[in-house]
């Protein structure tokens, strides 16, 4: 499992990115050029480093600015590909890929890469030098590299951008196929949608360094919120309620708001202890289907209680799940035309535990 946050500055750009990853799981980071997509995969490689994250991968802490900690690229175990490929010149295909299986015996490595090249249709290219491949080819063999030593975490930067339209299809099952083998999660960016749709679990759109739209593919969409614009304290949703129960764990508290269940990520010891709670609208997914078997801690049933257009572009939605107040969410104009929304529809109002803060 991966989950942290980064933010980071590079002139006047500034990017605010979190981002939670079960292993098993795929997630998409996909916008325009320029929203900071290349860069958050760079700071979670390790190959820029951020001036301030938070960075668990695995259970393991590899990044916490505020405590000084931060392990190097070769600690990270991560396997990353970026648009650059950086294949080594001096070595061949066959050396390139081995690169980083230390203590493998070379039965193994020959073994491994033997299956790599050969699900990736390069089997003829063992030999070859770098500098005589085609982009295409160098990509293959960039991500044969990076999944090698079977990492805790791969990092993908437009991994199919140079394939024809069959490669991609192929590639794409095999690489569903090989996280479901490694058990790991998986980033990757890009700027097709049918690539999103193919692979992804969820999605994170970016524009300007700031998630405008995240969800989990085919299942709901979150509402889309101007990045620009901050947050007023009026915007934000203030609960009231009361400890029931801290796990076992001591990592997660339920509370009761109003006599509905919310859990948060803090360790309360006090049950009974009188909490207010903070929501930002803008970390809050929507599902207009039935939601179940999610890994998001609160879903919530609700119903919509009152619509209103805003402008051309945005509608904000109001609704009611028990908590003793109403929800407001601001949703762009064409998903809320896309899923048919109605008043007095049901819907199930989505938070992650570690959105919810505690004042």
């Amino acid at each position: 499992m991966s989950v942290g946050w980064i933010k980071h500055s590079i002139g006047s750009f500034e990017l605010d990115y979190k981002w939670d990853v079960s292993n098993g799981e795929t997630l998409a980071l996909f916008g325009p050029s320029g929203s900071g997509k290349s860069l958050t995969l760079n700071l979670l490689s390790g190959f820029i480093t951020p001036q301030n994250a938070y960075f668990e991968l695995d259970g393991t802490l590899l990044v916490d600015t505020s405590k000084g900690v931060y392990q190097p690229i070769e600690k990270r175990d991560i396997g990353y590909v970026p648009q650059e490929y950086n294949l080594f010149p001096h070595l061949s295909v066959e050396k390139n890929i081995e690169y980083g299986l230390f203590n493998w015996t070379e039965f193994q490595k020959n073994t491994r890469v033997s299956e790599l090249l050969h699900w990736l249709r390069i089997e003829d290219l063992r030999f070859r030098s770098p500098e005589t491949l085609s982009a295409g080819q160098k990509q293959r063999v960039a991500f044969a590299r990076s999944i090698a030593r079977k990492p805790k975490l791969l990092l993908l930067d437009e991994p199919f951008a140079n394939l024809d339209e069959s490669l991609r299809n192929v590639l794409r099952q095999k690489l569903r196929e090989e996280i479901i083998e490694l058990s790991i999660p998986v980033i990757f960016v890009s700027h097709d949608w049918s690539d999103v749709e193919a692979l992804a679990h969820q999605v994170s759109v970016l524009s300007q360094g700031t998630i405008v739209d995240e969800g989990i593919v085919g299942k709901f969409h979150k509402p889309m919120i101007e990045p620009s614009r901050p947050l007023a304290s009026e915007n934000r949703i203030m609960l009231y309620g009361n400890v029931t129960q801290t796990d076992r764990d001591g990592h997660l508290s339920t509370c009761s708001v109003n006599g509905v269940s919310l859990v948060v990520r803090q360790s309360i010891v006090n049950t009974g202890k009188e909490l207010s709670l903070i929501v930002d609208p803008r970390d809050i997914s929507l599902s207009f289907d039935r939601f179940v078997n999610s890994t998001i801690e609160n879903v919530l049933e609700g119903r919509i209680t009152g619509l209103a257009n805003l402008d051309s572009l945005q509608t904000e939605l109001t609704i009611d799940c028990g908590l003793g107040t109403d929800i407001n969410i601001i949703v762009a104009r064409q998903l809320f035309d896309r899923c048919g929304v109605k008043a007095d529809q049901p819907v199930w109002v989505l938070v992650r535990a570690h959105d919810i803060r505690v004042k």
